[in-house]
């Protein structure tokens, strides 16, 4: 049972306590909004093929520096990259791509929401190659569960998962802790379909 002294603290804990739990699940709700951006080419003259990279930046911007340097190993290999954020300013006619990469942070267990919701602009996918990036504190396997569920609805192809952490070790995956050398080096062993 608690004292008359203590009672005022306990009560002052749980109030804090909720505080801070809305606070972060406002942050991390509004950090799953899309985020407009202009299209980014990467090497417009390349010869190997044309690839869309659509990602969702996320809170501390660890996804969009992983699928940029996704993008720039995809360019060093020849392909044309074209990168955008996923919203309603990024391309959605696939026509002319022969590569498509999402690249999602992940919250609460799942992708961005704005990622599964560009996928659904996108409609039927016709079974384009997808490369999947999934960036985590620690925890992705089930974020990148999800979202290749939604590109196989969506008739996708997927051609490989990419998950990396900020705060598990990627070297027992991969041999390097460096995330982005790792993704640079995912995209420039990325064979033309």
């Amino acid at each position: 049972m608690l004292s008359s002294r203590t009672w005022p603290w306990y009560m002052l804990g749980i109030v804090l306590g909720f505080f801070v739990a809305g606070s972060l699940a406002s942050m991390v709700e509004q950090s799953t909004i899309s985020v407009e951006s202009a299209v980014v080419t990467i090497n417009s003259d390349g010869p190997a093929g044309d690839a869309l990279l659509i990602y969702h930046p996320g809170v501390t911007r660890f996804n969009r520096r992983v699928t940029y340097a996704y993008a720039e190993g995809l360019a060093d290999s020849g392909w044309r990259c074209d990168v955008s954020t996923a919203s309603g300013a990024a391309p959605t006619d696939l026509e002319e791509y022969e590569l498509l990469v999402l690249g999602t942070p992940t919250y609460f267990s799942g992708p961005a929401r704005s990622i599964v919701e560009y996928v659904g602009l996108l409609g039927d996918l016709g079974g384009i190659p997808t490369t999947i990036i999934v960036t985590a504190g620690s925890g992705s396997d089930l974020a990148a569960m999800k979202l290749e569920a939604v590109v196989l609805d969506a008739n996708g192809t997927v051609t490989g998962i990419l998950e990396l952490w900020q705060m598990r070790p990627n070297a027992p995956r991969y041999g390097t802790s460096d995330a982005m050398e790792i993704a640079r080096r995912a995209g420039s062993s990325r064979v033309v379909p």
